[in-house]
């Protein structure tokens, strides 16, 4: 009898986290999706108008040239970037790395002087995923490397 109700139990528990893990991934699903949804919108209005929707209003897009910080207000980089041709190609998003309500992307698009990188940082914010801050680096600068 007890052998019994021990196996209940742990078959009881094996189901409750199998459904636990399918309901968190599912959710996870959901969130990555979203944070998507945001980053597609961040890579395709550069061609149809600016990508300021995608922003918190007081993110920062950062590089460095010529060996100097630049800083300017992502949704100025936005408006600059959709008076130019050489942004109009779609880029790609690499990854996107989640935990709760923070989230980190690279996305990839080419340009007219070789392909350019964008770390994204990215909080959901009263349900809805935005871009906080950006880190640019043209490809062609330095070497890519990828720790896994």
């Amino acid at each position: 009898m007890k052998t019994k109700v021990l196996f209940l139990a742990l078959l009881f528990i094996s189901f409750a986290s199998v459904s636990f893990a399918q309901r968190l991934m599912a959710k996870t699903k959901y969130q990555i999706a979203r944070i998507e949804e945001t980053l597609s919108g961040y890579l395709l209005t550069n061609a149809s108008g600016p990508a300021s929707q995608a922003y918190l209003p007081t993110a920062q897009v950062m590089r460095v040239q010529n060996g100097t910080l630049v800083t300017q207000s992502a949704t100025d980089e936005a408006l600059a970037a959709a008076k130019t041709t050489e942004n109009q190609q779609p880029g790609r998003i690499v990854y996107i790395d989640l935990q709760g309500t923070a989230a980190v992307a690279r996305v990839e698009r080419p340009s007219a002087k070789g392909p350019v990188t964008d770390f994204l940082n990215l909080l959901q914010i009263d349900g809805e995923w935005k871009v906080v801050n950006q880190v640019r680096c043209a490809s062609s600068e330095q070497p890519t490397f990828t720790l896994k």
